[in-house]
């Protein structure tokens, strides 16, 4: 099993970064490029995206902001 590095996860963020780019209606890819933003103590860009998220409509994400914030 690969360890997961801080330049991986920078690596998938910039993966998610051309994908948003190109389809930038996928409420997902928002979601989960903010959950590696957190992983990377990017907290600013991590509620950034979780936002966008939530504004396009993804419920999960909601719940996601209210568990972190009352953690």
């Amino acid at each position: 099993m690969n360890d997961i590095t801080y330049q991986s996860i920078n690596d998938i963020v910039h993966d998610f970064n051309l994908e948003i780019k190109q389809n930038p209606d996928i409420i997902n890819a928002y979601c989960t490029r903010g959950l590696l933003k957190f992983c990377l103590k990017d907290i600013e860009g991590a509620f950034t995206d979780w936002s966008k998220a939530t504004q396009m409509g993804c419920k999960n994400t909601i719940i996601l902001i209210n568990y972190l914030t009352l953690a």
